[in-house]
This record gives C-alpha cells, sequence and structure tokens, in this order.
C-alpha cells in the first residue's frame, strides 16, 4: 500500500522535465501521462512524448496491475 502511494503520487513531484533519464521515468507515470493527455495547449519540451506515449502507460500499468492481481490470487489460494 505504502509503495503505491509513493510511486503514483509522491514519485512524480520529484521527477522533472529538466534531464532525460528523469523525464523517461516521469513519463512512466500515470500521473505524467494524465498531464500529456489533458493539457490542451501543449507547449513543446526537452524531452517531448506523444499522445499514443501517454495511452500505452495506461495500457502498461492495467496489464500490470492485472498480472499482479492474477499472481497474487494464484499464489495466495493454494
Amino acid at each position: 500500500m505504502i509503495t503505491s502511494v509513493v510511486v503514483v503520487l509522491v514519485l512524480p513531484l520529484f521527477l522533472t522535465d529538466g534531464r532525460h533519464w528523469s523525464a523517461v521515468a516521469g513519463h512512466t507515470l500515470p500521473y505524467r501521462a494524465w498531464l500529456r493527455l489533458v493539457d490542451v495547449n501543449y507547449s513543446p519540451m526537452a524531452f517531448p512524448w506523444t499522445v499514443g506515449g501517454a495511452w500505452t502507460v495506461y495500457v502498461v500499468w492495467a496489464c500490470a496491475a492485472c498480472a499482479v492481481a492474477v499472481t497474487s490470487v494464484h499464489l495466495r489460494d493454494q
């Protein structure tokens, strides 16, 4: 529970678009994907990404959540 809160809510606060590694790490988080999708006046950044990339982030997070749920239920209910 704590790890989920840190990854989803706290980690995006520390990642900036000023450095390449930080921008790439930030682009893999759902919060940044949401900001990219709702930004009407998208201003170019040093390390831009696409709307398709933002949707891909949501697909990967959903698939990862399903995989964790299936694995944990399978391991717990033996």
